[in-house]
């Protein structure tokens, strides 16, 4: 379980679950992150993120991994990421992530809609997996999300405080 929430975060901080706020980038952000995730055996999970805005458009890639743990099924998502900035504070984006596990792969769309309606008010709408794609175990049917983050301090971006739904 990911305690990432969409309309949370902007930038190479929302890469890997939010598309459309990856595009609200203050320059180019290079993002390198990972865990040791608790349990039997050790398993580590990482990121990797870079994110190229230019002019209204960003273009994001990036790498997330998950070691094999006592199960032996070891994770990796390639994403290839492209928004458009439409106003200083919309953006709409889309990710193609191809996904392998254990020697299976698949190719997954996200789509994704950011939108900073007031200094202290963040929605977020997004669709996961909108191409239905199949995996090993079966077909991973779409889903779709709303953000909501509320910055009580005048604004700052720092402080987000978020909620979100996500429907199936």
């Amino acid at each position: 379980s990911s305690t990432e929430l969409i309309g949370s975060r902007r930038g190479a901080a929302a890469f890997t679950y939010d598309p459309g706020a990856m595009g609200i980038a203050d320059g180019v952000e290079l993002r390198l992150s990972g865990r040791l995730l608790p349990g039997e055996t050790s398993r580590t999970t990482g990121t990797f993120a870079l994110v190229l805005p230019w002019d209204s458009i960003t273009l994001a890639l990036g790498v997330d991994w998950l070691d094999a743990g006592a199960d032996g099924i070891s994770n990796q998502r390639s994403t290839l990421g492209l928004s458009l900035r439409l106003s200083e504070r919309v953006s709409l984006g889309t990710a193609w992530r191809r996904w392998e596990s254990d020697g299976v792969e698949t190719l997954s769309v996200d789509l994704g809609l950011y939108a900073e309606l007031a200094d202290w008010l963040v929605v977020s709408l997004l669709g996961q997996h909108l191409n239905e794609p199949a995996f090993e175990t079966g077909t991973q049917g779409s889903i779709y999300g709303v953000g909501l983050g509320l910055r009580p301090l005048a604004g700052a971006p720092w402080l987000t405080l978020g909620s979100q739904a996500m429907f199936l």
